[in-house]
Formats: C-alpha cells, sequence, structure tokens
C-alpha cells in the first residue's frame, strides 16, 4: 500500500493539492500531526543534504495546502537548515565545549538548491530557535519554551503521537536544546 502511494506520488499528474487537503481534513483540529507531518516531508526533501528549487516549490504547496503562510514555510526551511549545522556539524560535541567555531552557512547553489558550508554558527542557534542575533533575552527565552512545548516527545506521546515519530520529536527536542544552550 506504501509503495504503490509512492509510485503514485511520483507521476507528474499527482493531485497534490486534492491530496493534501484530504489529508489536512482528516487530521481535523490536531495541528501538531499537520506540522509533524511537514517536518518530515522536509527532512526527506534534505536527504541528500540539499533542498533543490523543485523541491522547494512541491514543499510549498503542501505547506500552503496545511495552512502555513510563505513566511512560516520560509522560517521553517531555514530552521531545518540551521538545526542539519547542528547535527551535521558535529555540534552536539562542540556546543559542550564551547566550540561556537567555523562558518556552518548554507549556500545557494548553482542548482538552484541550498547546502551546508562548513560548520556550525550562533547564528545557526538563533535560526533553529527562529529567532534573531537582536531579540532580546526574554524572547529568546519564550521561543525556546515554545519550541521544546511543542516537540518534546513526552508532550507528544499524550497527545496521541505514533511511537514511530517519537525518534524524530526526540531529535529535534535536542536540536532545540543544543542551540539554546
Amino acid at each position: 500500500l506504501a509503495q504503490d502511494a509512492f509510485r503514485r506520488g511520483k507521476e507528474s499528474d499527482f493531485p497534490i493539492r486534492q491530496v493534501i487537503r484530504e489529508f489536512r481534513i482528516g487530521c481535523g483540529q490536531r495541528a501538531d500531526l499537520l506540522r509533524m507531518f511537514l517536518q518530515v516531508q522536509v527532512q526527506a526533501a534534505f536527504a541528500d543534504s540539499e533542498l533543490h528549487e523543485n523541491e522547494k516549490e512541491v514543499l510549498y504547496v503542501i505547506a500552503e495546502e496545511l495552512g502555513l503562510s510563505r513566511m512560516q514555510f520560509e522560517q521553517m526551511i531555514a530552521m531545518e537548515m540551521a538545526a542539519r549545522a547542528f547535527t551535521q556539524g558535529g555540534f552536539y560535541q562542540q556546543y559542550q565545549q564551547d566550540a561556537y567555531q567555523g562558518g556552518y552557512q548554507y549556500q545557494q547553489q548553482n542548482s538552484g538548491g541550498y547546502q551546508h558550508a562548513s560548520g556550525p554558527t550562533l547564528n545557526d542557534a538563533y535560526k533553529v530557535l527562529g529567532v534573531t542575533e537582536s531579540d532580546e533575552q526574554s524572547t529568546v527565552k519564550r521561543a525556546y519554551r515554545r519550541l521544546m512545548n511543542e516537540h518534546h516527545p513526552d508532550k507528544l506521546v499524550a497527545k496521541g503521537l505514533p511511537p514511530e515519530m517519537m525518534e524524530m520529536a526526540k531529535e529535534k527536542t535536542q536540536q532545540i536544546q543544543a542551540a539554546y544552550d
């Protein structure tokens, strides 16, 4: 069943808007499921460590049908790219040693995609939290608490998140914690 759905999804005439609308209706008021679904799609698009322009456009259609604005979607992409800087750049070990060194920047490639360059930066940490360096500490703390509340595995289990999604939620909270620290 899943393989058949995957094959149909690759077809050029796949009715993505209609399918996503039906999915949204099926989820009812479960904004957490919709957000998690979109996050899985974003992570899948980054599976090759790049986000190509055509992938970004498909993701935007999905986000739009799920009720996210382009600005919210762009923030989600920026947060994912910054989070990848932490995990792929080995930031979990570095942050414990106060090693905010390097310049892990995502650079737009000639192919229209985005790919990482060298190592995580403090700016990446702010992006993971969805804030800027100029924001007050209280704003940064509120953003951290909001994200932890949204992604904490214990809270998601209580809301009925499937066990298969728990590892993803755990990784996300680790990224948020590393960025805040």
